[in-house]
Protein backbone atom coordinates (compact mmCIF):
# COMPACT_ATOMS: atom_id res chain seq x y z
CA UNK A 1 0.00 0.00 0.00
CA UNK A 2 2.69 2.40 -1.07
CA UNK A 3 0.19 5.08 -2.15
CA UNK A 4 -0.38 6.23 1.43
CA UNK A 5 1.86 8.91 2.87
CA UNK A 6 0.75 8.34 6.48
CA UNK A 7 -0.37 5.46 8.71
CA UNK A 8 -3.40 3.43 7.66
CA UNK A 9 -6.31 3.70 10.13
CA UNK A 10 -8.88 1.44 8.52
CA UNK A 11 -9.17 -1.14 5.77
CA UNK A 12 -12.21 -2.96 4.39
CA UNK A 13 -12.75 -5.53 1.63
CA UNK A 14 -15.95 -5.86 -0.37
CA UNK A 15 -17.80 -9.12 0.30
CA UNK A 16 -17.49 -10.06 -3.37
CA UNK A 17 -13.68 -9.81 -3.21
CA UNK A 18 -13.56 -7.22 -5.99
CA UNK A 19 -12.18 -4.18 -4.12
CA UNK A 20 -10.64 -3.06 -0.89
CA UNK A 21 -10.45 0.38 0.63
CA UNK A 22 -7.84 1.90 2.90
CA UNK A 23 -8.08 5.09 4.96
CA UNK A 24 -4.99 6.88 6.23
CA UNK A 25 -4.28 9.55 8.85
CA UNK A 26 -4.31 12.24 6.13
CA UNK A 27 -8.01 11.43 5.52
CA UNK A 28 -7.24 9.90 2.11
CA UNK A 29 -9.26 6.90 0.96
CA UNK A 30 -7.56 4.63 -1.58
CA UNK A 31 -9.52 2.20 -3.74
CA UNK A 32 -7.63 -0.98 -4.67
CA UNK A 33 -8.22 -3.89 -7.00
CA UNK A 34 -8.35 -6.82 -4.58
CA UNK A 35 -7.02 -9.31 -7.16
CA UNK A 36 -4.02 -7.36 -8.50
CA UNK A 37 -3.43 -4.99 -5.54
CA UNK A 38 -3.23 -2.11 -7.99
CA UNK A 39 -4.43 1.33 -6.94
CA UNK A 40 -7.59 2.32 -8.85
CA UNK A 41 -8.12 5.81 -7.41
CA UNK A 42 -7.71 7.98 -4.32
CA UNK A 43 -10.10 10.56 -2.95
CA UNK A 44 -11.06 12.62 0.09
CA UNK A 45 -14.54 13.66 1.20
CA UNK A 46 -15.35 17.28 0.44
CA UNK A 47 -15.54 18.17 4.11
CA UNK A 48 -15.10 16.60 7.53
CA UNK A 49 -12.90 13.96 9.03
CA UNK A 50 -13.47 10.26 8.30
CA UNK A 51 -13.25 7.82 11.23
CA UNK A 52 -14.03 4.55 9.55
CA UNK A 53 -15.04 2.76 6.33
CA UNK A 54 -18.13 0.56 5.92
CA UNK A 55 -19.33 -1.54 2.97
CA UNK A 56 -22.82 -2.98 2.58
CA UNK A 57 -23.35 -6.73 2.23
CA UNK A 58 -23.90 -6.74 -1.54
CA UNK A 59 -20.71 -4.71 -2.18
CA UNK A 60 -22.50 -1.83 -3.93
CA UNK A 61 -22.21 0.94 -1.32
CA UNK A 62 -19.33 2.47 0.59
CA UNK A 63 -20.01 4.45 3.75
CA UNK A 64 -17.55 6.87 5.32
CA UNK A 65 -18.37 7.74 8.91
CA UNK A 66 -17.03 11.05 10.16
CA UNK A 67 -17.36 13.77 12.79
CA UNK A 68 -21.06 14.42 12.37
CA UNK A 69 -21.71 13.34 8.80
CA UNK A 70 -21.74 10.06 6.94
CA UNK A 71 -21.06 9.90 3.20
CA UNK A 72 -22.60 7.14 1.07
CA UNK A 73 -20.93 6.27 -2.25
CA UNK A 74 -21.96 3.99 -5.10
CA UNK A 75 -19.04 1.60 -5.80
CA UNK A 76 -20.58 -0.61 -8.51
CA UNK A 77 -18.27 0.90 -11.17
CA UNK A 78 -15.15 0.69 -8.94
CA UNK A 79 -14.84 4.51 -8.82
CA UNK A 80 -16.76 5.86 -5.80
CA UNK A 81 -19.59 8.23 -6.80
CA UNK A 82 -21.14 10.25 -3.98
CA UNK A 83 -24.85 9.45 -3.66
CA UNK A 84 -25.75 11.45 -0.54
CA UNK A 85 -24.61 12.74 2.83
CA UNK A 86 -26.56 12.09 6.03
CA UNK A 87 -26.17 13.31 9.61
CA UNK A 88 -24.61 11.17 12.30
CA UNK A 89 -21.92 8.57 12.63
CA UNK A 90 -21.73 4.98 14.00
CA UNK A 91 -22.83 3.71 10.58
CA UNK A 92 -24.59 0.42 9.84
CA UNK A 93 -26.07 -0.78 6.57
CA UNK A 94 -29.29 -2.82 6.67
CA UNK A 95 -31.11 -4.25 3.62
CA UNK A 96 -33.36 -1.19 3.18
CA UNK A 97 -31.78 1.40 5.47
CA UNK A 98 -28.65 3.28 6.45
CA UNK A 99 -28.42 3.78 10.22
CA UNK A 100 -26.40 6.46 11.96
CA UNK A 101 -26.36 7.96 15.43
CA UNK A 102 -26.00 11.60 16.32
CA UNK A 103 -25.70 10.64 20.02
CA UNK A 104 -29.26 11.82 20.69
CA UNK A 105 -31.05 9.08 18.81
CA UNK A 106 -30.77 6.59 15.99
CA UNK A 107 -31.30 8.05 12.51
CA UNK A 108 -32.93 5.67 10.03
CA UNK A 109 -32.40 6.71 6.39
CA UNK A 110 -33.87 5.14 3.27
CA UNK A 111 -31.02 3.24 1.60
CA UNK A 112 -31.93 4.28 -1.96
CA UNK A 113 -32.74 7.97 -1.46
CA UNK A 114 -30.90 8.99 1.71
CA UNK A 115 -34.14 10.53 3.03
CA UNK A 116 -34.70 10.38 6.79
CA UNK A 117 -37.35 7.70 7.40
CA UNK A 118 -37.52 7.99 11.21
CA UNK A 119 -35.63 8.79 14.37
CA UNK A 120 -35.58 6.38 17.29
CA UNK A 121 -34.33 7.33 20.71
CA UNK A 122 -34.68 7.49 24.45
CA UNK A 123 -31.36 9.19 25.24
CA UNK A 124 -27.78 9.01 24.06
CA UNK A 125 -27.17 6.09 21.65
CA UNK A 126 -23.95 4.35 22.63
CA UNK A 127 -24.15 1.20 20.54
CA UNK A 128 -26.26 -1.44 18.84
CA UNK A 129 -26.27 -5.06 17.77
CA UNK A 130 -28.13 -6.23 14.68
CA UNK A 131 -30.57 -8.99 15.67
CA UNK A 132 -32.20 -9.73 12.32
CA UNK A 133 -32.85 -8.31 8.86
CA UNK A 134 -34.72 -5.26 10.23
CA UNK A 135 -34.23 -5.57 13.99
CA UNK A 136 -31.64 -4.08 16.33
CA UNK A 137 -30.97 -4.13 20.04
CA UNK A 138 -29.96 -0.58 20.91
CA UNK A 139 -28.13 0.64 23.99
CA UNK A 140 -29.16 4.11 25.14
CA UNK A 141 -28.15 5.96 28.25
CA UNK A 142 -29.26 9.05 30.07
CA UNK A 143 -27.47 10.92 32.84
CA UNK A 144 -29.15 12.27 35.92
CA UNK A 145 -27.15 13.41 38.89
CA UNK A 146 -29.83 15.58 40.49
CA UNK A 147 -28.19 15.58 43.94
CA UNK A 148 -24.76 16.49 42.57
CA UNK A 149 -23.69 12.87 42.09
CA UNK A 150 -23.02 11.28 38.75
CA UNK A 151 -25.65 8.74 37.74
CA UNK A 152 -26.67 7.17 34.48
CA UNK A 153 -29.22 4.69 33.27
CA UNK A 154 -28.59 2.29 30.39
CA UNK A 155 -31.57 1.06 28.39
CA UNK A 156 -31.44 -2.03 26.21
CA UNK A 157 -34.17 -1.69 23.62
CA UNK A 158 -35.12 -3.96 20.73
CA UNK A 159 -36.48 -2.04 17.74
CA UNK A 160 -38.04 -2.96 14.43
CA UNK A 161 -36.30 -0.54 12.07
CA UNK A 162 -39.04 -0.76 9.41
CA UNK A 163 -41.82 0.34 11.75
CA UNK A 164 -39.92 2.17 14.50
CA UNK A 165 -41.64 0.03 17.14
CA UNK A 166 -39.41 -0.56 20.16
CA UNK A 167 -39.61 -2.59 23.35
CA UNK A 168 -37.36 -1.70 26.24
CA UNK A 169 -35.98 -5.02 27.46
CA UNK A 170 -33.62 -4.07 30.30
CA UNK A 171 -32.65 -1.09 32.40
CA UNK A 172 -29.46 -0.75 34.42
CA UNK A 173 -28.98 2.11 36.91
CA UNK A 174 -25.50 3.15 38.01
CA UNK A 175 -24.55 5.89 40.47
CA UNK A 176 -21.13 7.28 41.35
Amino acid sequence: LDAHTSNIRSMRYTADGRLFFSLDNDNVIDVWDAQTYELITSFQPEEGWVYDIFINDDSTLLGLSGNSNTYIYDIRQNIPALLYRVEGNMLTFMPDYVLTSDYRHLNVYDLETGELAREIGYGEVIGWVQEGENSLTLVFYSMDGGDGSFAYTSYYTTCNISTGDCNRSREINTQY
